[in-house]
């Protein structure tokens, strides 16, 4: 037998073991798609990565590649009410609990950039590091993508993540590790900024927004900032709104971009979108730039803590340790809830509950009974479901689509 055969016998044998190391068997997430049990109507297709977060990494067919726990996931802008496939060009990126970057497309995935030293070096992908783009809390600030190129907003950082001529992947920090301080009126580029708030969103045309010094400023593609909206008009129209609502209580000081699980959600129809274990707990900036407070911004006295839904006052609803923002293609938010937990829409006047302890349900409008949908599931502008589930699925570390059955 000659080396050759033997070193290549070796290598296979290798690669074999790595591929099966912390993946289940497909009886435990047959091929797409596949009949739901807990949930009638409806199947689910497993996108990307084998249950089971032990073991390195490995990449390659997306349904057994081996990552870490999966919090968050971001399609390119252009990409966003498309839905992936392995025969399309539509990309996913994935952040994992190991602080990588992944990249999925055309039935494979890579990881592109990370690894599990903690820190804040740029560079070639495989040799940079992160800081809070995998652990507790660090995909609350954000992860968005346009084209191949993927942001991260990463202890106060912008980080960039782009693909060379080569196919190569190169991170580098381009804002929040500059001393400047932009100032209302002021026009900036991305690498004079200082630390940024927690936060980031991008829209179909490529503008990045995300906090700065209690306001919000957006970034066009070519790098020039300057503000939405200002941490003073910020302030201004809470006090409008106290005024009409409250003229006797006093207007509460918050920032924006401050707390903990800040996200942003740049719509379709022009606003962005904000919330998350911060005060109010939802919000948004029109295009017009006005701040236009959503839900739970009453005066700490007045705000119901009883846990109830149904009809009233969005702002006197005080979600209780929020764990997920999403917004509907109507406008509207929802909020997950940590105690107790469920997840709730915010109408204009009306809290409706849409999953409750223990059934990981949707409520449908025309049913009074919840569906068994799992937790950790988001819904897409087009009612497509996708997440890293665990309930019935018993992983974090699977990528899973749920949609109704034709």
């Amino acid at each position: 037998m000659s080396r050759r055969f033997v070193l290549a016998a070796v290598v296979l044998g290798c690669a074999f073991a790595a591929v099966r190391v912390g993946a289940s068997s497909p009886a435990a997430l047959p091929s797409p798609p596949f009949k739901v049990d807990f949930l009638p109507g409806w199947q689910a297709e497993h996108i990307a990565f084998a249950q089971g977060s032990s073991g390195r990494p490995v990449g390659g067919p997306a349904r057994w590649a081996v990552g870490g726990v999966l919090p968050l996931a971001a399609y390119p802008a252009e990409h966003a009410d498309r839905l992936y496939s392995p025969d399309s060009d539509v990309r996913v990126y994935f952040s994992d609990q190991r602080r990588r970057i992944w990249l999925l497309e055309k039935g494979e995935v890579w990881p592109i950039a990370g690894a599990d030293d903690l820190g804040e070096t740029d560079g070639p992908g495989p040799f940079a590091s992160f800081i809070y783009t995998g652990v507790y809390g660090g995909h609350h600030d954000g992860m968005v993508a346009s084209g191949y190129t993927v942001y991260v907003l990463d202890n106060s950082r912008l980080r960039r993540i782009q693909r060379q001529a080569d196919g190569s992947w190169l991170v580098a920090t381009v804002a929040g590790a500059g001393r400047r301080t932009l100032h209302p009126g002021d026009q900036a580029s991305l690498e004079e900024l200082g630390p940024l708030g927690k936060g980031l969103a991008i829209d179909a045309a490529g503008n990045i927004f995300f906090p700065l010094a209690g306001g919000i400023v957006r970034a066009a593609p070519e790098g020039r900032v300057s503000w939405l909206i200002t941490a003073d008009r910020v302030m201004a129209d809470m006090a409008d709104v106290y005024r009409r609502k409250w003229p006797d209580a006093p207007v509460p000081k918050f920032v924006l971009g401050s707390g903990e699980g800040v996200e942003l959600t740049a719509h379709r129809n022009g606003d962005l979108y904000g919330g998350g274990r911060t005060f109010p707990p939802a919000w948004k900036v029109t295009r017009d730039g006005r701040f236009v407070p959503l839900v739970g911004y009453a005066p700490k006295d007045r705000l119901l803590r009883d846990r109830r839904w149904g009809e009233g006052d969005p702002a006197l609803y005080e979600p209780h340790c929020p764990m997920g923002f999403s917004v509907t293609p109507e406008g509207y938010v929802t909020i997950q809830n940590e105690i107790p937990f469920a997840k709730s829409r915010y109408e204009e006047n009306r809290v409706s509950v849409l999953t409750k302890d223990g059934t990981w349900g949707l409520l449908p409008a025309d049913s009074k009974d919840f569906l068994r949908i799992p937790q950790g599931m988001e819904m897409r502008m087009d009612g497509v479901l996708e997440g890293n589930a665990p309930g019935p699925f018993h992983s974090r570390t699977a990528w899973i689509r749920l949609r109704r059955m034709p």
